[in-house]
């Protein structure tokens, strides 16, 4: 409810001829069944315990543990990856979390007679951006506006504005702290039907 709310609420008014107007309540209506598609997902996870903040969407993506742990902020994307939920994993605003992730809470002490498991929370930080195939291991803090790049394996925090690679990931870059305001998900096309472009 609170994402319909938000999208009337900040929809681009069209001014000027009816056909425009038509023209964009036709688009709306083309895309509404996505956006009641995205809107069922994100009930279901809310229902299951977890945080989906408004214009969050997880595509796809597979869950393994308690959706209790979840927590995701606003405007922000999870595609078809894996988060394993035996401890928390706190997801920002505006992060977007590419296909073929995986995100790890636990593991298991190889020293222990009976191998016992222990886990650890992941934070992800407000404009992080997870490429595709990486792979996030138990205790990780993944500061705002950073890069994990593709296939990356993170076993140590990221800095904030730090673009990390390989595997171990190592730091080969910083980003340009330019007071990041963007919202991925605005780009879906059933999101811009409503509100339009973010830069138009």
């Amino acid at each position: 409810m609170r994402t319909l709310v938000y999208l009337f609420a900040h929809r681009k008014q069209r001014f000027g001829s009816l056909s425009l107007h038509l023209k964009t309540w036709l688009k709306r209506t083309w895309h509404s069944p996505e956006l009641i598609r995205l809107l069922l997902i994100r009930s279901a996870l809310r229902s299951k315990g977890a945080r989906v903040g408004v214009l969050s969407d997880c595509v796809g993506t597979d869950f393994v543990g308690s959706l209790r742990w979840l927590s995701i902020g606003d405007n922000s994307f999870v595609g078809k990856c894996k988060i394993m939920l035996h401890d928390s994993v706190k997801i920002g605003d505006s992060v977007v979390i590419n296909d073929d992730v995986t995100i790890l809470t636990a593991s298991h002490l190889i020293d222990d007679s009976h191998f016992l498991q222990v886990s650890k929370p992941v934070l992800i930080d407000n404009y992080a951006w997870i490429c595709t195939g990486a792979s996030i291991m138990p205790g990780v803090h993944i500061g705002e506006a950073a890069v994990v790049a593709a296939f990356a394996v993170v076993s140590k925090d990221v800095p904030p504005f730090a673009v990390v690679a390989g595997n171990p990931a190592a730091c080969v870059k910083y980003r340009a702290n330019i007071g990041f305001s963007y919202r991925p998900n605005l780009l879906r096309a059933c999101y811009e039907a409503w509100v339009g472009l973010p830069w138009l």
